[in-house]
C-alpha cells in the first residue's frame, strides 16, 4: 500500500484510504509519511461491546471486541490531531444499527472530530454471504432523512450527508 501511495504522490494524484480504524500504528505511519489526502473511517456502531459485536460480528476475529474498540478509539485520537480530509461512514442496517439513540453516540464522536459524516443505507447487492441479510427490508430514503433530521436537532452543527 505504501508503494502505491508513493506512486500517487509522484504522479501528483490525490490518494486516500477507507479503513475500519483497527490498525492505528499503520494509520499513524501513513499520516506521518504524508501519503494521504483523505480518509474514510467506518464507524459501524457505538463503542459498546454488545452492540459492536452484534454489528461487526467481532467474535469471529482473533482479538476481543474490547481491544478492537480500543484500537479504533486510538485511531480517532490520531485523526483528531491531523487536518486530513476525514469522512466518517456509518451504514444503517435494519435490525442491527438503526436506532437514533445509537447514532447519537456516534454523532458525539463526529462532532468532536469536526469532520463529515456519511450515513448509508444497507444494501444487499448480492455480495452478502449470510442469507439472513439478503431478506432484510432496506432502509428507505425517508427513514434515512428522518434519522438525519433527528441527529441535526441534537447536533445542529454536525456535517451529515446521506449516500
Amino acid at each position: 500500500m505504501v508503494e502505491l501511495l508513493r506512486l500517487c504522490r509522484k504522479l501528483k494524484l490525490k490518494a486516500g484510504i477507507h479503513t475500519n480504524g483497527s490498525r492505528p500504528a499503520v494509520l499513524k505511519k501513513l499520516l506521518d509519511m504524508k501519503l494521504l489526502d483523505f480518509l474514510y473511517l467506518d464507524i459501524k456502531s457505538p463503542f459498546s461491546d454488545k452492540i459492536f459485536e452484534k454489528v461487526s460480528r467481532s467474535k469471529t476475529f482473533f482479538i476481543k471486541e474490547v481491544e478492537i474498540i480500543a484500537r479504533i478509539k486510538e485511531s480517532i485520537t490520531i485523526l483528531n490531531e491531523t487536518d486530513i480530509d476525514l469522512t466518517i461512514v456509518t451504514v444503517i442496517v435494519p435490525s442491527l444499527l438503526y436506532k437514533v439513540e445509537d447514532l447519537y453516540e456516534i454523532a458525539k464522536v463526529v462532532q468532536e472530530l469536526g469532520c463529515n459524516w456519511e450515513l448509508r443505507g444497507f444494501s444487499s447487492d448480492g455480495f452478502i454471504k449470510d442469507k439472513k441479510f439478503s431478506i432484510l427490508s432496506l432502509p428507505t430514503r425517508e427513514f434515512l432523512e428522518n434519522l438525519k433530521s433527528l441527529i441535526k436537532k441534537r447536533y445542529p452543527d454536525i456535517k451529515i450527508s446521506l449516500e
